[in-house]
């Protein structure tokens, strides 16, 4: 889905260093969909888009992680309460492709009427940006879906493999999946409800990155300046596109337009080791937990000294059910100028990096151990080490990298508490941030 910068810990420190660098390609306030009316310089486009299909028919942020309602489960609110699909469980995970540009054009797209699914703009040759969302299903139980959206950016200039740009993380009705889902069964009886600004269409889809094609049920709505198309599949009940289209006309006539397209490319279930297996006892009652470290920019020039800055965070649990917690994330660089960021973390089982992971699986794990590989991102997950730290605790290093990237998330056997995590901006000129767990209340 669109770009958000991704709530954990690392990429909030990374995201403040890099304002201060001056690297403007992320957001860490999140963002909104690619707005014509908001950016009139075709020549600067927006980042890919950023609300989740539930959050996009407002435009708003709501309150708390149960995004507004899509257009789809307005028309129809029994979807709210029915079955999650089969397809989904714990573990599962949806890539997406993603892609954003804007233009100028003498004439408007947009008319009182919803775009037809089948007449959506294309994006104009060679003003996009693209790249890979993938939403992964951290825990699932029969009264919330959490799930953890991370965005990748494809960099023109290092096309090797994607690079993680962030985030958003949310607890969401598990029958729904915040608009990445719905109930095929019941998502087949709301065919023929079409309302005054929405227009429900059927048909057959061909995705345009793979190429596949898909029987869908696409909903077309509108807003003033806004068009908004989700697709879902009849067959899964999976989101396939999520689209927008805005346009703004300025005092000489022309129509500044924008749109963003996010398409599915792929699902499957991550092989998770330590799935279905019991979280710690301490994770029932653990309120708090705090980080410290630093960011590193290595120095360019001879003879200067890197620039090292400190850096904290902490996270507060806010929601918890039995395996997972929704914590509101506080990070701060300093030095000149310094920097606060904040977010939501959400963590459970299925993740290779969340503050807590089951510890009878982790004392499963044997170094060189290769667990998973990504066809899309590239980012190969394995176990780099095993053993005791200089503190003398039982460890174990997950290590996630791809050619431009590199996690290591070290953890402690016996509790399964994260105890350090340390990410390395290849792209970056090496850019590190390191951060270890320094009280948990």
């Amino acid at each position: 889905m669109p770009v958000h910068i991704r709530p954990r810990l690392l990429v909030l420190l990374t995201a403040s260093l890099m304002g201060f660098l001056f690297l403007t390609g992320c957001n860490p306030g999140g963002a909104n969909v690619p707005d014509a009316r908001d950016n009139p310089d075709p020549a600067t486009p927006e980042p890919i888009p950023t609300p989740t299909p539930e959050e996009a028919i407002t435009g708003t942020s709501p309150p708390t992680d149960e995004p507004a309602p899509s257009a789809l489960i307005a028309m129809y609110p029994a979807l709210r309460a029915a079955a999650v699909p089969k397809i989904i469980a714990p573990g599962f995970r949806v890539t997406y492709h993603t892609s954003a540009g804007s233009g100028i054009s003498g004439f408007s797209i947009l008319t009182d009427e919803p775009i037809r699914v089948d007449q959506i703009p294309v994006i104009p040759s060679g003003q996009a940006e693209a790249g890979y969302a993938q939403v992964n299903v951290v825990a699932l139980d029969q009264d919330a879906a959490v799930l953890e959206v991370r965005n990748y950016l494809i960099l023109t200039a290092r096309p090797e493999a994607p690079v993680l740009a962030g985030g958003p993380g949310f607890v969401t009705a598990p029958a729904v999946g915040g608009g990445y889902w719905v109930n095929p069964e019941a998502l087949r009886r709301a065919l023929a409800r079409s309302g005054p600004n929405a227009l429900v269409q059927r048909m057959n889809w061909q995705t345009i990155h793979t190429g596949k094609t898909y029987r869908v049920i696409g909903v077309s709505y509108r807003r003033p300046g806004l068009n908004y198309v989700n697709l879902y599949d009849e067959e899964t009940g999976l989101l396939v596109l999520f689209s927008t289209f805005s346009e703004r006309r300025d005092t000489g006539g022309r129509y500044h337009q924008a749109i963003a397209r996010t398409e599915l490319v792929d699902h499957r279930v991550v092989a998770y080791p330590w799935l279905g297996q019991e979280p710690p006892e301490w994770l029932a009652g653990v309120r708090r937990m705090e980080f410290r470290g630093t960011v590193t920019a290595p120095s360019t020039m001879p003879g200067r000294p890197d620039y090292v800055r400190p850096s904290e965070g902490r996270a507060d649990v806010t929601h918890r059910g039995v395996d997972w917690l929704r914590c509101t994330v506080t990070s701060s660089t300093g030095g000149s100028p310094g920097s606060i960021g904040t977010g939501v973390l959400v963590c459970g089982p299925a993740q290779f990096d969340g503050l807590w992971l089951p510890p009878a699986g982790l004392r499963k794990l044997r170094t060189g151990q290769v667990i998973d590989r990504d066809p899309y991102t590239k980012m190969e997950v394995s176990v780099s080490r095993v053993g005791r730290d200089a503190d003398g605790r039982d460890t174990v290093v997950l290590t996630s990298a791809n050619p431009l990237q590199r996690f290591d998330e070290t953890y402690d056997r016996e509790t399964g508490m994260q105890l350090a995590s340390e990410r390395l901006d290849k792209y970056l000129q090496n850019l590190r941030t390191r951060l270890t767990l320094v009280r948990v209340e």
